[in-house]
C-alpha cells in the first residue's frame, strides 16, 4: 500500500493566493522471481569461483520488493488519490513482466545480461520511467510529478537503491 507524506500544512496561504503543497508518495510491490548468474565467455569453474551459490544450473528464487517514489504539487483542490492510484498502476505494470518468471529464460533482457539486484533495479527504473511518461501523456498524472527514485529489496536486509 502506498504512503503519504505531506510537507508542512501547517503553513497558510495568503489571502487570495493558490495554495500548493508538495508530497512525497512511495509504493511497493512484491514480486517473485527466479535466476542464476552466469557468465557465457567463463567456464563452469570459472563461473563457480566468481559467483559462488549464485551460479547454479537450475537457480535460485527471491521474493523481491520494489518501491517506488514520486513526488509533486498539489494544487487546491488536486487528489492525493490520483498520485496514488497511478503510483500503484506504475507498480503492477513494471512488475508484471518479472513475477514469477526465471529470468535468465523468460525476460529478454537477461538472458545475456546477468540478473543481480543492481542489473533488476535498472531494468525496472527504466519501464518505471516510460510509465511515468506513458501516465503525464494521456493526462492521468500532473506534470509536476517526477520520479524520485526506487529501491529493490532481495531480503528485508540487502537492497539497491537508484535516485532519480
Amino acid at each position: 500500500m502506498a504512503a503519504l507524506i505531506l510537507s508542512d500544512l501547517r503553513q497558510r496561504p495568503l489571502p487570495n493566493s493558490v495554495r500548493t503543497e508538495r508530497v512525497i508518495m512511495s509504493g511497493r510491490r512484491m514480486f517473485s522471481a527466479s535466476h542464476f548468474y552466469r557468465q557465457e565467455k567463463f567456464s563452469d569453474v570459472e563461473n563457480a569461483e566468481i559467483f559462488g551459490a549464485c551460479f547454479s544450473p537450475h537457480g535460485h528464487g527471491h521474493n523481491y520488493v520494489l518501491e517506488v517514489v514520486l513526488e509533486g504539487t498539489l494544487p487546491d483542490g488536486y487528489r492525493p488519490m490520483i498520485i496514488r492510484q497511478s503510483l500503484e498502476q506504475i507498480l503492477i505494470e513494471v512488475t508484471r513482466t518479472l513475477d514469477h518468471k526465471h529470468l535468465n529464460f523468460e525476460v529478454q533482457e537477461f538472458r545475456t545480461l546477468v540478473p543481480t539486484t543492481e542489473n533488476i533495479v535498472l531494468y525496472l527504473r527504466e519501464r518505471v520511467l516510460r510509465q511515468i511518461e506513458e501516465l503525464i501523456a494521456q493526462k492521468a498524472l500532473d506534470r509536476s510529478v517526477v520520479f524520485k527514485g526506487l529501491k529493490l529489496f532481495e531480503t528485508p536486509d540487502l537492497w539497491v537503491e537508484v535516485l532519480g
